[in-house]
């Protein structure tokens, strides 16, 4: 099958939109993309997660400039390319339902409405996007500041940064005040140099 994307098919892996960034999951679509394909973003060769006759995950290079850029994957069937934006950040949330968050409260649990985190408790939430990162010991932080929301109040996010051994994937740690209002679907959003992420929900008791 002769390799190809398609039209609009390189996606932030997180929310499947056009807002990338350098450091990110991005999601391929298309055909022929598999097996060993080599994708460079920009002529830079990208990371590849995972590969499939249609869809690749590769992360895109914290080297990569913001702005136009061309996403090339190659196969032993073809070439194929395809023109996109990159942004400095665009930030995105995991969700692993329709709205469920990808979220782990502080005992290591996944969070959900059945398995709510406790208030006064630190939750960590999972996604894309964050942009370049600057280096803290052997911990890579979020070169741009990250704040979020949860319930419609501000929350405390002590770390933004990426996920020890898992390339492309960014861990909030966010502290749940105590006084907070619990909820079973509280909306969670996080913003990043003035861009808001989606909306997931979490359940805090």
């Amino acid at each position: 099958m002769p390799t190809g994307i398609t039209a609009g098919g390189v996606v932030n892996a997180a929310t499947f939109t056009g807002a990338i960034a350098p450091g990110g999951i991005v999601t391929i679509f298309g055909a022929g993309l598999s097996p060993n394909p080599v994708v460079t973003v920009g002529g830079v060769a990208a990371q590849v997660l995972a590969a499939y006759p249609f869809q690749v995950n590769a992360v895109v290079p914290q080297t990569a400039a913001a702005g136009a850029a061309t996403v090339t994957v190659a196969t032993g069937t073809g070439t194929a390319s395809a023109d996109v934006t990159i942004s400095a950040v665009a930030p995105a949330l995991f969700t692993l339902s329709d709205t469920q968050g990808a979220v782990v409260n502080a005992d290591g649990t996944v969070n959900s409405s059945a398995n709510p985190a406790r208030r006064g408790t630190v939750i960590l939430a999972f996604g894309t996007g964050f942009g370049a990162t600057t280096g803290d010991g052997t911990v890579a932080r979020t070169a741009a500041a990250v704040t979020g929301r949860v319930g419609g109040i501000s929350v405390p996010i002590v770390f933004a940064g990426l996920a020890p051994g898992f390339p492309g994937l960014y861990q909030l740690n966010i502290s749940l005040p105590a006084g907070m209002a619990p909820g079973l679907a509280l909306p969670f959003s996080v913003q990043q140099s003035n861009i808001a992420s989606n909306t997931v929900v979490v359940a805090v008791q």
